[in-house]
């Protein structure tokens, strides 16, 4: 089946072949390929220039003088180019002749493909309601917008990228790559997609079908540009159509099974099904009252990942942000006994907005990729475990969890309780809590809210709650 890429290099080839030719006549000898009204059709197209040749995802588009043709090839469609004489062709369908006796020949074995002549000004509108996608590059292609129809949706991801709303052009050739390239499991829910997954799918979905157009497209089967030439972008497949031969990455059999009606292939190891427990990411604010809730977790058996600890283990010495600090702030940070000085490093930090972004930036993404393979791991032993996050929405988090806990208390009491902790003065502690997000922030963005403004009491049952299957306080 043409994807993006083969109808892009067919376009290319028409514009060489047949741009700003006039057409004196068309012959359609199977009339059901067309999809607006045939009468018109057949009238208004002969006396048309094309004055150019677009695309909008799988879709060619003719300009022509006053009129938009608009092709779509389905799975077996093909235009050739006759300057004279048209020899016999058994499954040529629409014949479009040129002044200059040149003629468009469309071909279709299977007969699938249509054809619509619309008014320029109803282009927009056409492809609104078929809820077609961005175009595939940098420009067009948002990652956020993309980030955020993955969240919604329990599609399994292939055939969620195969329905064309997330991006336009993928088809099941190249939906396979780009999983690969990506290494997720074509069966994994949309919404279980971490941030990293669908910046990765996101991303390779542009270098596939970039490197796809710049190899003309793949030739599996019957496919061939205008000229009649194949493609070569099959040579640089990594999957698809691999079932049996060893994977390029890690040398496991590619294997192949059916979704959604489609042939999907895959690697079993690069492309593991995944994140199979469920996961809840619980955070708060300082002084909040996270580390009660943690605490009764990990009484009740329940696997937690503080996060907080795991920082404190890459900071001791030789670890991976203790050797980054070190680098950064120089050897005035560190202790006679070779240790960090935590408040001089968080003195440090907090009171310089560029340090803090530094933070956020250089230590967030190694925090980051040791919380992910801690995650991974405990994925696949643990039916539900927790993470606790401080700066969960802060630093991007969210889209690991099923479900996302806040534990809240009113500021007022936060300051309280961070004085009290900390021994801290009211300026001091209201000046570390302004770096933070508020928990009034947070609170709008949580799957759950654990209200911790009464006693430690009131707090576990409502945590008891939740794992029993209930819903936490109210929203306001």
């Amino acid at each position: 089946m043409p994807e993006l890429p083969e109808v892009e290099t067919v376009r290319r080839g028409l514009e060489k072949l047949i741009l700003g030719k006039k057409i004196s006549n068309i012959e359609i000898a199977y009339p059901k390929m067309i999809k607006t009204d045939l009468d018109e059709f057949r009238k208004e197209v002969p006396g048309q220039v094309i004055e150019s040749i677009g695309r909008r995802g799988k879709y060619l588009l003719f300009y022509l003088t006053d009129k938009v043709l608009i092709s779509h090839l389905r799975m077996e469609g093909k235009y050739f180019y006759y300057p004279d004489q048209v020899p016999e062709r058994k499954h040529a369908h629409v014949f479009i002749q040129f002044e200059d006796g040149g003629m468009l020949v469309y071909e279709d074995v299977r007969k699938f493909g249509t054809m619509e002549l619309l008014a320029p000004d109803l282009l927009e509108a056409y492809f609104v309601s078929k809820k077609l996608g961005p175009e595939p590059r940098e420009k067009d292609f948002d990652l956020l917008p993309f980030q955020a129809a993955l969240a919604k949706s329990k599609k399994p991801i292939k055939s969620h990228l195969l329905d064309q709303t997330l991006v336009a052009g993928l088809g099941n050739i190249y939906v396979d790559e780009v999983l690969w390239r990506a290494q997720v499991h074509p069966a994994r829910p949309s919404q279980a997609l971490t941030l990293e997954e669908a910046s990765a799918i996101h991303n390779q979905t542009i270098a596939v079908l970039g490197q796809a157009i710049e190899k003309g497209g793949s030739t599996i089967r019957t496919y061939t540009n205008a000229f009649g030439e194949d493609g070569t972008m099959q040579d640089f497949h990594q999957v698809y159509d691999k079932a049996g031969q060893a994977c390029s990455r890690c040398g496991t059999i590619i294997e192949k099974f059916q979704l959604g009606g489609r042939g999907t292939h895959f690697c079993p190891q690069c492309q593991k099904e995944g994140l199979m427990g469920k996961i809840i990411g619980i955070t708060g604010g300082i002084a909040s009252g996270k580390s009660t809730v943690t605490n009764f977790l990990r009484e009740k058996g329940f696997q937690v990942v503080d996060a907080d600890a795991v920082v404190h283990q890459l900071q001791k010495p030789g670890g991976r942000l203790y050797q980054v600090l070190v680098q950064h702030f120089g050897q005035g940070i560190l202790l006679e006994n070779g240790e960090l000085n935590r408040p001089l490093l968080a003195s440090l930090i907090f009171s310089n907005p560029e340090e803090q972004e530094w933070s956020k930036q250089t230590q967030g993404e190694i925090i980051r990729e040791e919380l992910a393979a801690l995650r991974d791991q405990l994925a696949q032993t643990e039916a539900i475990f927790f993470m606790d996050i401080p700066l969960l929405f802060e630093q991007g988090y969210a889209n690991w969890f099923d479900e996302t806990w806040l534990v809240y208390v009113d500021r007022d009491v936060q300051v309280e309780r961070f004085m009290k902790r900390d021994h801290l003065s009211k300026e001091v502690a209201e000046s570390r809590l302004a770096t933070q997000w508020s928990l009034e922030e947070k609170k709008k963005l949580a799957s759950r809210i654990l209200d911790n403004n009464g006693s430690r009491d009131q707090l576990v049952s409502q945590v008891v709650k939740l794992l029993e299957g209930g819903d936490s306080c109210a929203r306001d």
